[in-house]
């Protein structure tokens, strides 16, 4: 779940204002009896890219008759060049959905009903409850999901012990948070990396507050008191030194990168990174709970599937390739690479294998006690807004009521562009 600074504003409101747009084609042939789909998903490593891989593999091994194309870029790139594909008509056949943008490109994608799912062979039964209803808008299918989970804390273990700091335990507070990222902080090492992003942010403020910057009745809440909270909390950790001063850069992974690097002790992100920082350590590492603020540890829960594009010309064979790619053999082997978290219940356990059993207390406990990433039908510009401003924020430019007030005031200001 990453984000890009500064992404391009024109197409921030594309997403929901699409309906009849496309010009056709869908990113779809067919050719000697061949059927040749555009695949297009968010990747930003070699270990993301790589695993999409494998599963174009997997669909085409079982349907030799179907072609997949993959396409890939970075999490917040991938918005807004579908949001661009979108105007032309050029979006992909198969596309990544994300449970918290389902709402704002509802209008891109192929209502998935009982009957196009059966044919295909896919029985959403057979998958977690909470993720299947994340793909869903107003009841509708939009998706197939494949993964699910919530944000946890990524710590360096051996940062923590040669600084004589405990690591995280399952009940640790933001006390014990702030204590031990002041503790772990000096000779150019800090204690955390904040990362400024909207999901970020939602994390904290859940944890310190009690609510996220969407109401339960969808009604946008972005300068709520728990985000406020959430924003100052931030900002205090880069003003005290904890966590380093934020660049201006469009570098997605930049926390995170801080982490694997042994600059910072801890970073917050999704089990969907296990692979990689499994890959890319040089230390040893482990993950914990979302520290605990006044009511207790809470983190937002999200999840990814597949979607049909509304133009694509060939929806059965699409779906006849999202079976295999959230088919059980292809999310048990995104589980046992650390790449995802699988939506289907009994292919769950393979993910808690060898190197990534180190995450299953913290995952269990973290989404029992988390919440569903609530999102807008203009989530996409919310998400952009926030990053085009956050760094600035961050590093104590703005101050929280400012920047989540231009949030909250240009949104809906563009609301009915």
């Amino acid at each position: 779940m990453n984000r890009l600074v500064g992404a391009p504003l024109a197409a921030v409101g594309a997403l929901a204002l699409l309906a009849g747009c496309s010009a056709g084609g869908g990113g779809s042939t067919q050719e000697d009896g061949v059927t040749t789909l555009t695949f297009s998903m968010w990747a930003g490593s070699a270990p993301e890219t790589e695993a999409l891989e494998t599963l174009v593999g997997l669909v085409e091994e079982e349907y030799p008759e179907i072609e997949l194309q993959l396409e890939t870029a970075p999490f917040n790139d991938y918005w807004t060049r579908l949001a661009a594909q979108a105007s032309g008509g050029t979006e992909a056949c198969i596309l990544g959905v994300q449970s918290p943008r389902a709402a704002s490109i509802e209008q891109l994608l192929l209502p998935l009903d009982d009957g196009l799912l059966a044919d295909a062979g896919i029985d959403l039964a057979e998958f977690e409850d909470a993720i299947v209803e994340g793909t869903q808008v107003d009841g509708t299918q939009l998706a197939v999901p494949y993964d699910l989970g919530p944000w946890i804390m990524y710590y360096n273990a051996e940062m923590f012990a040669d600084a004589g700091v405990d690591e995280p335990t399952a009940d640790w507070t933001v006390a014990d948070f702030e204590e031990a990222a002041a503790a772990l902080t000096g000779d150019g090492k800090y204690g955390y990396a904040t990362n400024p992003s909207l999901d970020t942010a939602t994390v904290w403020a859940l944890t310190l507050g009690g609510s996220q910057g969407v109401a339960a009745d969808g009604t946008l809440q972005m300068d709520d008191p728990a985000m406020v909270e959430s924003v100052e909390f931030q900002q205090g950790l880069v003003a005290d030194g904890s966590s380093p001063q934020l660049p201006a850069t469009s570098d997605t992974y930049n926390a995170l990168n801080t982490f694997i690097a042994g600059d910072a002790a801890m970073v917050v992100d999704g089990p969907w990174q296990i692979a990689y920082v499994a890959e890319q350590v040089p230390f040893e590492y482990g993950v914990a709970v979302i520290p605990a603020g006044p009511n207790g540890t809470s983190t937002a829960v999200a999840g990814s599937g597949y979607g049909v594009s509304a133009s694509c010309e060939y929806p059965e064979e699409a779906l006849k390739a999202i079976s295999v790619l959230t088919g059980p053999e292809a999310q048990t082997a995104l589980a046992e690479q650390g790449r995802a978290f699988p939506s289907r219940t009994a292919e769950q356990p393979a993910y808690f294998q060898g190197a990534f059993e180190i995450a299953e207390e913290t995952l269990t406990a973290a989404s029992a006690s988390g919440e569903p990433l609530r999102s807008t039908v203009n989530w996409t510009q919310v998400n952009t807004l926030f990053a085009q401003y956050s760094v600035s924020a961050m590093n104590g430019d703005m101050t929280a009521d400012e920047f989540l007030g231009t949030i909250q005031s240009q949104t809906e200001a563009g609301a009915g562009q």
